[in-house]
């Protein structure tokens, strides 16, 4: 998708249409056109995000937020809830907390099989095995584990199963694995809903059967969640009004709304527009489906993007390696913190400049819910909008050298006390209004998208980052990344998203 938008952008120009079958997309390409649909005032025309009102039986039209196509009902529920239960303080702390433990798992993990060089007893035939050594294969295990921990407040065994079963281990099937494996097979099974009419789902032979199969994997998913949730339920009722519950994203989604609810009156101002009631089984269902989703691939690839761009701009990795030099001196185990993480500039220009040159997510779309007027013309309501960001974050127009790596563009921007008044990634939503040239405001706005835009935003974006940050500095303030083929190109897959295929890489002891 993302090859093909390229393609037509660069013969057609900043707005042109495409067809889905019989749906017509316009395609916009230029930052002024996002200024109306970024907006995040909730009477914005520009919430809903899909043309079609299919997979209500998968859970695509009134279910988590997503996919959620209910702007005026479910969803608004379900984003007041899902962003309440993300911004809790506590919260920041313990990602930070679990983040540091998982990824010592995971350098446990590169030891027992040899990835760190200069390891005794390297297993050679691993070794030699590019499946082993294939970064991407352990950065999504990383984030199934990550994100389980986040959502279900349980240790996922993603890694530490993947690592027995390359050494012919045995691992009995456990809850964590079965629902992030189901979870994956729930994620391929969207597009099946969405491009194809019900008609076609039930009575297309072939279609039928794939789309059966989804549908009872489906169940299995919801039922298996509906166990935990139930679960979790029992434990709340038997622990103490006084004292302390878990911190974790299940606990807040069954809390909110009830009396164990310490924040409830906070967001009785802020929603007051929003029926204040607890969330139903199902709902919680969907919210912890989005969250599993939206909290492992797109993490998991932008890293991949990361250590390639590292590896390939030495120095843009001396910067960083001062940086970290600066705040953590020769200790190379001291435990990272959150002020560490505010401190922490240059890395983070660095994420986001590898996320404008190579965004895992290069497009979004929107509908218009009235009729209204964008680039010149009077669209009529429930036009669909492909927003293609990946037109956008190159623009010679909006940035110097659009196509050079310099994370510089960035940090001058966060390290300016004019437009810096927070810790650099408490709001992330600001950096859509960034660029080089932006002097002027609206005729480039808009130029970086990096969580998405609106009121539509990403609600993860926090966590993400202090994800990605960490990750970062446990690396490369202990290793040296090396790829085993610096001269083989970034190998992608862009479908819905642009994910990284193949990274073939050792890590060995910083000198």
């Amino acid at each position: 998708m993302d090859e093909v938008l390229k393609l037509l952008h660069s013969k057609y120009g900043d707005i042109f249409e495409i067809w889905f079958g019989s749906e017509r997309a316009i395609v916009l390409c230029h930052p002024k056109y996002m200024v109306k649909i970024h907006q995040t005032s909730t009477k914005s025309k520009y919430i809903k995000r899909f043309f079609r009102s299919e997979g209500k039986e998968y859970g695509l039209v009134d279910s988590g937020v997503f996919n959620n196509n209910d702007i005026h009902g479910s969803w608004k529920f379900n984003r007041m809830v899902f962003s309440n239960a993300l911004m809790r303080p506590k919260l920041d702390r313990d990602a930070l907390k679990w983040t540091i433990e998982l990824v010592k798992e995971m350098e446990s993990c590169w030891r027992r099989i040899g990835i760190i060089m200069g390891e005794k007893d390297v297993n050679k035939s691993l070794i030699e095995n590019d499946e082993v050594i294939n970064l991407p294969n352990w950065m999504r295990r990383f984030t199934y584990d990550m994100i389980y921990r986040i959502a279900i407040g349980i240790k996922g065994d993603a890694l530490n199963s993947y690592t027995n079963n390359l050494f012919g281990v045995n691992n009995q099937e456990t809850e964590s694995n079965s629902i992030i494996t189901s979870t994956q097979t729930y994620a391929e099974g969207i597009m099946y809903f969405r491009l194809y009419s019900k008609y076609v789902r039930n009575y297309v032979p072939y279609i039928r059967g794939i789309v059966r199969r989804y549908l009872d994997n489906k169940e299995y998913l919801y039922g298996k969640l509906t166990e935990i949730i139930e679960r979790r339920r029992r434990e709340i009722n038997d622990t103490p009004i006084n004292e302390a519950l878990r911190n974790d994203i299940l606990t807040s989604f069954i809390i909110a709304n009830t009396d164990r609810d310490t924040h409830k009156e906070k967001y009785i101002e802020k929603y007051k527009d929003v029926v204040m009631r607890p969330m139903k089984n199902e709902e919680i269902c969907g919210n912890l489906i989005d969250a599993f989703i939206g909290g492992t691939d797109t993490t998991a690839n932008l890293f991949c993007f990361i250590v390639y761009y590292l590896a390939h701009h030495p120095h843009v990795l001396t910067r960083l390696r001062q940086e970290l030099d600066s705040i953590f001196h020769d200790d190379i185990t001291r435990t990272i913190t959150l002020k560490d993480l505010d401190n922490l500039k240059y890395c983070e220009s660095i994420i986001k400049e590898v996320a404008r040159l190579q965004p895992v997510i290069s497009s979004n779309i929107r509908l218009n819910s009235e009729e209204d007027e964008i680039c010149g013309y009077i669209w009529p309501a429930n036009t669909v909008f492909l927003l293609f960001y990946g037109g956008m974050s190159k623009r010679p127009d909006a940035w110097n050298e659009p196509l050079k790596l310099n994370p510089d563009r960035f940090y001058n921007y966060m390290t300016n006390d004019k437009v810096n008044s927070d810790n650099g990634h408490e709001d992330l939503g600001k950096d859509q209004n960034i660029g080089e040239k932006s002097e002027n405001g609206d005729d480039i706005k808009n130029s970086f998208v990096m969580f998405g835009g609106g009121l539509r935003m990403c609600p993860g974006r926090k966590l993400a980052m202090i994800e990605l940050k960490c990750l970062v500095t446990m690396i490369y303030r202990k290793y040296d990344v090396e790829l085993i083929d610096m001269n083989a190109p970034l190998k992608t897959k862009s479908t819905f998203i642009t994910t990284c295929e193949e990274l073939l890489f050792r890590l060995k002891l910083r000198k």
